[in-house]
């Protein structure tokens, strides 16, 4: 059997476990292909729900753009030359210089929001620079990015625990509060941007179901959980129609997905493990921002609604709660979408990756 030795990129791991880059990490360590020697690089102590089949190196480092910058450009290429290993990153950034094989698989379509800072512009800059020069790893069902050159292609893929799943009543996760009867998942990036939108669509839609609906934000830290109870009095919306709902660990998410009465994505989706992706799994109803990307992943599967029309997205969360037919029609357009989605040909797919010269 040949070994592969790849060293895979565990920041968001540890500092944004349920980001599309975390989850979609964290399925590929789940089901690695045979002959992989997987290292991971965490920048403090390794969660425990990680997969144990991985040699973890700690390498403390500060949570900040600049920490982020000096990680991406330093820690993770000269640790992957002593390691002799390829690096596999789930963030759309990559080293610039100094290192042999780099495969990126973006979770996300671009860096995660935040500070506009210098060392944000710069993180941004050398990540682009060095992603140009990596090998892009694209889903085969979404359109190649124009500006890069033809990327290698995977199946879609993801964790076997998202599927359809009728429950009576919501599960119960341990430490965690108890779900409403019925929500809308809010499973977003942790910005005010993302909130904003979410919040304008919600006015719309609050009045006529949000008492029994409500939006279920997950994982806010509570600086941003402030500001959305502020935007929602701007907004007047009844505090009951918003419920924020703690991280919970990546490998009981589906818990929370299968339960839910429909996903709201209020963020464009990303290429690898979006929300998107995971309310289709599920058979779950999903309202979600149109762009070439959702529409590759979803089509007819999902409702989408053009960037900057809440109205229009408010009318289509009131929509999949109330008429069952359409609720219908998405579940067996999802269930037909993902039948397509191979892990095991994801698998194979990304060894062969690895090995190609």
């Amino acid at each position: 059997m040949y070994i592969t030795t790849i060293l895979y990129d565990g920041w968001t791991l540890c500092r944004s476990p349920l980001s599309s880059p975390a989850l979609h990490l964290f399925d590929i360590l789940s089901n690695l292909p045979d002959g992989i020697a997987a290292h991971v690089a965490v920048p403090q102590a390794a969660p425990d729900w990680l997969p144990g089949n991985a040699v973890i190196h700690r390498i403390e480092t500060q949570d900040s753009a600049r920490g982020r910058l000096g990680w991406e450009q330093r820690t993770l290429p000269g640790l992957a030359r002593r390691l002799g290993a390829g690096l596999h990153l789930t963030s759309p950034t990559a080293p610039l210089f100094g290192t042999g094989r780099v495969f990126v698989s973006p979770g996300a379509s671009s860096p995660a929001g935040g500070s506009a800072g210098f060392g944000s512009r710069l993180r941004g800059a050398f990540g682009r620079g060095g992603t140009a020069r990596a090998d892009l790893v694209w889903p085969e069902d979404i359109p190649a990015p124009l500006e890069t050159p033809e990327p290698a292609r995977l199946s879609p893929a993801v964790d076997p625990r998202f599927h359809p799943h009728n429950r009576f009543n919501p599960p119960q996760i341990e430490g965690a509060p108890e779900l409403p009867a019925g929500y809308f998942l809010v499973h977003t990036r942790p910005d005010r941007e993302a909130i904003r939108r979410a919040l304008e669509a919600w006015t719309w839609a609050s009045g006529p179901i949000g008492e029994v609906y409500p939006l279920l934000f997950l994982g806010l830290p509570e600086d941003l959980q402030e500001h959305a109870r502020a935007l929602g009095r701007q907004h007047h919306l009844r505090a009951e129609t918003m419920v924020f709902y703690p991280a919970v660990r990546p490998d009981e998410l589906h818990l929370l997905y299968q339960a839910a009465s429909a996903v709201f994505l209020p963020d464009p989706a990303g290429p690898w493990h979006s929300p998107l992706r995971l309310g289709l799994a599920c058979g779950v109803p999903v309202v979600a921002q149109e762009t070439a990307v959702s529409d590759a992943i979803a089509g007819p599967a999902a409702y989408l609604v053009p960037g900057g029309d809440p109205r229009g997205t408010g009318s289509a969360l009131i929509a999949v709660i109330i008429k069952d037919e359409l609720r219908k029609q998405l579940r067996d357009a999802a269930q037909e979408r993902v039948k397509s989605w191979s892990l095991q040909r994801f698998k194979e797919g990304l060894a062969e990756i690895y090995l190609k010269k």
